[in-house]
């Protein structure tokens, strides 16, 4: 089981073993303390100026920095955060811990973990998914679903193929989700996940770690 937070690190634990998912809402007072604890490097500055919505998404870079750091117990200043390939973020320093990110003003959430991880997170006031999204055994699962199981199965398939490093490139209709035993998973040719699901700040969060085989 993931950590979950809400706003604040006041309880991440040192080194945690298990995922961290940290959901910030950024139009809390708080939040703008929280940003000034960590601050974005010249190479931050020009892979953000890349990006669409870089104000946004350097927001999410400082306050991912300060996750990092805190978990770590080193200086916001020395955590690197670049990117590889598929644009997928990756933690350069220190070595030994994966990062993902999501959100949409004003939801922010991050995860933080030992091995592979994706987050996602939607609003829970979004509007009614297309069917489209889904694949022909999720329609007849979700004909006789409340509509917010459509939102959690959207962000599961997300948080899925953000843990494999390929967002940018999946195709919705080719990630497969189910139910099995409580849990949610997702499934597509490069693997499956079992996702996480949280509703905090308003909003509907997906983290996703590898199924266990």
């Amino acid at each position: 089981m993931a950590t979950w937070l809400s706003d604040t690190l006041d309880s991440l634990p040192r080194a945690p073993d298990a995922p961290v998912a940290w959901s910030v809402r950024l139009d809390r007072p708080a939040a703008p303390t929280m940003v000034a604890r960590a601050n974005l490097s010249p190479d931050d500055l020009t892979d953000l100026a890349k990006r669409p919505d870089a104000g946004l998404r350097g927001l999410r870079r400082r306050l991912a920095k300060l996750l990092v750091a805190t978990a770590t117990g080193q200086h916001p200043d020395l955590i690197r955060i670049e990117r590889w390939r598929h644009g997928a973020p990756i933690v350069a320093v220190p070595d030994g811990w994966h990062i993902s990110l999501a959100g949409q003003w004003p939801f922010c959430v991050i995860a933080l973990s030992r091995d592979p991880v994706g987050i996602d997170v939607e609003p829970l006031a979004t509007a009614t998914l297309p069917l489209d999204l889904f694949t022909r055994a999720e329609h007849s699962a979700l004909k006789n679903e409340e509509p917010v199981e459509r939102l959690f199965r959207w962000i599961a398939k997300e948080a899925h193929a953000k843990r494999l490093g390929r967002a940018s490139l999946a195709d919705p209709a080719r990630i497969e989700t189910w139910r099995s035993h409580g849990n949610l998973l997702v499934r597509c040719a490069d693997g499956t996940s079992r996702c996480e699901i949280r509703i905090l700040n308003d909003a509907a969060h997906a983290l996703a770690i590898a199924a266990e085989s």
